[in-house]
C-alpha cells in the first residue's frame, strides 16, 4: 500500500516538474529571445513611414506602411494574423458618394414635410399688445453695450481665476510631494532611468538626415548650434543642414536595432523598488494620493 501511494507521489511530483520546468523555459523565451526592430521615414512631398518588428526568433511579426495617403498594419503569430488597412481612395469616394446620396433623400423629406405644412391652414398669429410690447421694450433698453461689455469681463474673469487657483493648487502639492519624497532624487533616478532604457534599446543604426528652414534665418542658426552643442551628448547621426533663403523642411530617418524584455524591464523594476520611488509606489498602492 505505501508503495503503491509512493509511486503516485513521485508521479504527481514528476508531472509538477514538467510543468515548472516549461513554465520557466517559456519565461525564459519571453525575457531573452531578442526582437528585431527596423523603421525608415521620409518627408519631402508627403510623409512616408514604414516599420517592421520581429520577435521569438520571427515566430510574432508586425510591419506598418504609410505612404501619406493609405497606411496598412499586419501583425502575424502562429496559426493566425489581424489586419488592420486603412480605406482607398475608390472606397472612400463611395461611401462619400453614399452619404451624399443620404443627404439628398433626407433633404427632399424634408422639403415634402415643408409644402404639406404649408397646405394646412395656420392660426393666425396673436399680435401682442401695448403692455407686451412696452415690457420687450424695456427688458431691451435694459441689456446695452456696457452690459454687455460687463458680463463679458466678468466671464474671463472667473475664468482667469479658476486656473489661477488650479495652478496655485497644482503648486502647492508639487512643494508637499517635494516635501515628502525629495524631488531633486526623483528627477534624477527618472533621467538615469531614461538614459539607461535608451542604451538598452540596442540601436545599431540611428540617423537623421534632413534640411531646416524657418521664415526667419535666425531660429535656423538657432537650432543648428543646439544640434552642435548636443551632438556629442545624444547617441544619434544627425546630418542637418540649415535653409537660410526660404522656408523647407525635408529628411528622413532610419532607424534599427535588436534588444529584449530583460533588458528593458530590469531596469524599470529596479528603479521602481529602490529609494527615492519606493515610498511613492507605497503609497500610490496604499491608496494614498
Amino acid at each position: 500500500m505505501l508503495g503503491v501511494l509512493w509511486l503516485i507521489f513521485k508521479i504527481i511530483l514528476i508531472i509538477i516538474c514538467i510543468g515548472l520546468g516549461i513554465a520557466f523555459a517559456v519565461l525564459l523565451v519571453l525575457l531573452f529571445a531578442p526582437f528585431k526592430y527596423n523603421a525608415f521615414a521620409r518627408k519631402k512631398d508627403n510623409i512616408d513611414i514604414k516599420g517592421n518588428i520581429s520577435w521569438i526568433f520571427g515566430l510574432i511579426k508586425a510591419e506598418y506602411i504609410n505612404n501619406g495617403e493609405d497606411s496598412d498594419f499586419v501583425l502575424k503569430y502562429p496559426f493566425s494574423s489581424m489586419r488592420n488597412r486603412k480605406k482607398d481612395k475608390e472606397q472612400a469616394v463611395f461611401i462619400s458618394q453614399l452619404e451624399d446620396v443620404k443627404e439628398e433623400k433626407a433633404r427632399n423629406e424634408s422639403d415634402s414635410k415643408v409644402e404639406y405644412e404649408d397646405t394646412v391652414p395656420q392660426a393666425p398669429e396673436k399680435k401682442p399688445d401695448v403692455n407686451e410690447q412696452d415690457t420687450e421694450y424695456r427688458h431691451t433698453e435694459k441689456i446695452g453695450f456696457g452690459e454687455k461689455i460687463k458680463a463679458r469681463s466678468q466671464k474671463i474673469y472667473n475664468t482667469v481665476k479658476g486656473y489661477a487657483k488650479a495652478l496655485n493648487e497644482n503648486i502647492h502639492k508639487a512643494l508637499a510631494l517635494n516635501e515628502k519624497y525629495d524631488g531633486k532624487a526623483v528627477i534624477i533616478s527618472t533621467l538615469r532611468l531614461i538614459k539607461k532604457l535608451f542604451k538598452n534599446t540596442g540601436f545599431k543604426v540611428f540617423e537623421i538626415n534632413g534640411i531646416i528652414g524657418f521664415e526667419d534665418p535666425s531660429i535656423t542658426g538657432k537650432l543648428l548650434g543646439i544640434k552642435a552643442a548636443t551632438q556629442d551628448l545624444i547617441p544619434i547621426d544627425m546630418n542637418i543642414d540649415g535653409d537660410f533663403k526660404e522656408k523647407k523642411l525635408e529628411g528622413s530617418t532610419v532607424i534599427s536595432g535588436s534588444t529584449n524584455l530583460f533588458r528593458l524591464l530590469f531596469p524599470i523594476l529596479i528603479y521602481v523598488l529602490r529609494k527615492p520611488i519606493r515610498p511613492i509606489v507605497t503609497d500610490y498602492m496604499r491608496g494614498e494620493k
